[in-house]
């Protein structure tokens, strides 16, 4: 369980909450949890011109998993499984 704690404090890090009453991770029935919905906001700068775009986790339609969460499973030797369209649950090996 200390592991678990561990683990959603470091997502919440990697992908800080817009909301803390909502954060991007979390434990539920013992297993840590990924709120597949959550959607931040990055801007970059092309020839100085502002552009701001979407970030998302995951979409389930489009059968997408954000490079980092990937990364970020493989760090703790396990892989990321859908539980529903808004929501991943971390299978640690």
């Amino acid at each position: 369980m200390k592991r678990n704690k561990t683990i959603v404090s470091e997502l919440n890090k990697l992908f800080p909450p817009t909301d803390p009453k909502h954060p991007v991770a979390f434990i539920c029935d013992g297993m840590v949890k990924v709120n597949a919905e959550y959607c931040a906001t990055e801007t970059h700068f092309y020839g100085g011109i502002p552009e701001t775009f979407e970030v998302t986790l995951a979409d389930y339609y489009e059968c997408y998993m954000s490079d980092e969460l990937v990364k970020y499973a493989d760090s703790v030797d396990g892989y990321f499984e859908w539980e529903n369209s808004g929501c991943l649950v971390l299978v640690i090996n």
